[in-house]
């Protein structure tokens, strides 16, 4: 991902509080940081948006169908995505799915519109009761629980995916978020730039350590299944954040970007900072890519120590050890004296 792509991100999504994105492997083990990630971004009402996040991530995983990869990290891409707002939230689901099954996914779907809370309990209290093995039964009763915590319809769409295949995009709004077409166009253009860039987490928002725990955890145990490249996306993910620390105050707004590009991964980290503190920032990149590597691994060390000039910035040293291209960085003008500022490294 170039800077200009975070930049614009970054902006189309200024409105929200938070902002959680991901598409990398999907497996059970997630779940936990969804909640996590949930009860972190909402302080009312987490029960209710934690299930709903939980469910909705639950049915990509139990019921997308399995495509080719060229299709599967492109127009059929799977991805969940949190949007918080000041009026309420949006979870999205998105998932390919058979042709075969859209007829009768429409017709649960279209059932579901224009329900009362009591019929919703009622529908899913019945189909609990009902022994018959049905090959989407959970898919349905997970859908009318969804409608019934939310208190608004279901919003969907669907979007051709090759021959045989469709992208099912599922909207779960709480509060009063938006209106649901507005929404699933939203969210239908977000996928269509995960899928360009093979973006496989995304994070903007306010940036309390429950959050930065979470994401850690994203970062060395979810995204794919290279075990290998699990503690250094880790290691390179706490220095890119950890390195705007000194600068920023504990309520910027942060950004936090991590895309694959072949056998590596782009990490893209930005934060809103005041323009002293950007320029300070970036007279300290640009000297430290001045140096050859064992000159950095000295600075490094006595960044530890926390010593001399370089004192407070072991985690600037550190992004630039980990990553095998020189660090990009960017300031972008914002409102007032205040920029995004952003790093790009490869690791």
């Amino acid at each position: 991902m170039q800077l200009p792509i975070a930049q614009s991100l970054f902006t189309a999504m200024r409105v929200d509080r938070v902002v959680y994105l991901y598409s990398g492997s999907f497996h059970d083990e997630h779940t936990a940081r969804l909640i996590d990630l949930g009860e972190a971004a909402e302080d009312g009402g987490r029960g209710r948006l934690a299930f709903i996040m939980v469910e909705a991530y639950q049915n990509i995983l139990r019921h997308r169908t399995s495509l080719d990869p060229v299709l599967e990290r492109g127009s059929g891409r799977s991805l969940f995505m949190l949007r918080c707002g000041t009026e309420g939230q949006q979870v999205i689901a998105m998932n390919p799915v058979k042709k075969s099954d859209l007829p009768k996914l429409k017709v649960t779907l279209e059932k579901l519109q224009g329900m009362h809370p009591s019929q919703l309990k009622s529908l899913f209290l019945s189909g609990l009761q009902n022994n018959e093995e049905q090959p989407r039964r959970g898919a349905g009763l997970g859908l009318i629980e969804m409608a019934r915590r939310s208190g608004n319809d279901l919003g969907y769409s669907f979007h051709e995916v090759g021959e045989e295949h469709e992208l099912f995009v599922l909207s779960i709004r709480t509060g009063n978020p938006g209106r649901s077409e507005q929404v699933l166009n939203e969210a239908k253009a977000i996928h269509d730039t995960a899928a360009g860039q093979d973006l496989l987490a995304l994070f903007i928002g306010e940036y309390p350590m429950t959050v930065r725990t979470a994401l850690l955890r994203v970062m060395e145990d979810d995204l794919d299944d290279r075990i290998d490249r699990r503690a250094l996306r880790g290691r390179a993910y706490m220095a890119a954040v950890s390195c705007y620390d000194r600068n920023s105050s504990t309520s910027a707004r942060r950004f936090v970007a991590i895309t694959r590009e072949g056998d590596h991964n782009a990490l893209v980290s930005g934060v809103v900072l005041n323009k002293v503190a950007a320029n300070e920032l970036e007279a300290d990149i640009a000297r430290i890519k001045a140096l050859d590597r064992s000159e950095v691994d000295r600075r490094y060390r006595n960044a530890l120590l926390d010593r001399g000039e370089d004192a407070g910035k072991a985690d600037l040293y550190e992004l630039v050890r980990q990553s095998v291209e020189p660090l990009d960085f960017a300031v972008f003008p914002m409102e007032g004296e205040e920029v995004f500022a952003v790093v790009r490294a490869v690791i």
